[in-house]
């Protein structure tokens, strides 16, 4: 275990039981999120890649427009 998740746990065990299990919930979430992301990410990685290679080609070719966030 490295030295700030060590200190991250030293704080958490300050806190009172609920917020630890609040904590504890939200950083789990993420693990699992993170986990599942990276399986899709790997299992499409080729699909991935051909997007993002027709994307940029067409924006080579001038057959893109830009987007106004504000008006999505």
């Amino acid at each position: 275990m490295t030295q700030k998740l060590q200190k991250v746990i030293e704080k958490l065990r300050s806190l009172p039981e609920d917020k630890q299990d609040q904590i504890a919930g939200f950083v789990l979430h993420e693990l699992e999120e993170n986990a599942r992301w990276e399986a899709t990410t790997a299992k499409h990685r080729g699909k991935v890649a051909k997007l993002v290679e027709q994307i940029l080609n067409d924006e080579k070719h001038g057959r893109t427009e830009e987007l106004d966030p504000e008006s999505l």
